[in-house]
């Protein structure tokens, strides 16, 4: 048995439908009972986290943004941001190669955004260019109406990582220091752990480091071909309590 699980939230630990079920919960709470250490690791801002997990998780210890901040205990104890200039000018770029795309700024734990977007999360519209003037966890922009040449024409700044997510329909911009893996390093730093004492769980490209460094990956069958290569074994979706199956399976072994 591994000695901490890392958890992604959409599309792994959390069903279609947003809930995690009976049984996940059921054998995550044996893990705890166990000994075993619980990680969140999402792409989700920190706001989001606890509202997403049944009470018997609350106050795990999560990693936010795909890395770029850590919290332990509620406190932020973490933050790989981009500096406000170098923000403005990755909005600036997206601006000029695809003007029709919306652009929005995670700044303190709010969403931002150049205009109105469908989205079920509050947000402000703002002029970015005229309000970033703060640290920016994460930069995201809508990819679904950008034609191919555009897409390999965007350059973004060394210091930063370009990645496509869900489906290829949206794009995000981070610190070149944020990813889940490095977030559980510092996590695991805290509680003499490495990377090999942990099983991680993903289903999207922002998981394929995790899921590639830690002591087992394992990607669920919802996850793109990618990320199935990427990880040492494939369980099933996260509408068939995948993590679940995996997990039990451990503990009857252990």
């Amino acid at each position: 048995m591994f000695s901490a699980i890392a958890l992604d939230l959409d599309g792994t630990l959390l069903r279609s439908d947003g809930s995690v079920s009976e049984r996940t919960a059921r054998v995550l709470d044996e893990c705890i009972r166990s000994g075993v250490r619980i990680v969140i690791a999402t792409a989700r801002p920190p706001r989001m986290v606890p509202r997403l997990l049944p009470a018997s998780l609350s106050g795990l210890p999560y990693i936010c943004y795909n890395g770029a901040e850590v919290y332990q205990a509620g406190q932020r104890v973490v933050a790989h941001h981009i500096a406000p200039e170098t923000a403005r000018q990755i909005v600036s770029h997206i601006n000029l190669i695809s003007p029709g795309s919306a652009v929005s700024a995670e700044i303190d734990d709010w969403t931002y955004c150049d205009r109105a977007i469908a989205s079920p999360w509050p947000y402000d519209v703002v002029d970015l260019m005229q309000f970033i003037d703060k640290p920016v966890a994460k930069v995201l922009f809508d990819c679904a109406c950008i034609e191919e040449p555009a897409l390999r024409a965007l350059r973004f700044p060394r210091e930063c990582v370009f990645k496509l997510t869900s489906g290829g329909t949206l794009g995000e911009v981070m610190s070149a220091y944020a990813s889940k893996a490095t977030g559980l390093v510092a996590l695991l730093a805290r509680w003499s752990m490495s990377l090999q004492d942990v099983v991680a769980f993903g289903d999207d490209t922002p998981d394929i480091e995790m899921l590639h460094e830690c002591g087992m990956g394992v990607a669920m069958a919802n996850a793109p071909p990618e990320v199935k290569s990427a990880a040492d074994r494939v369980t099933l979706s996260n509408d068939e309590d995948g993590v679940a199956a995996v997990l039990e399976e451990m503990l009857e072994g252990q």
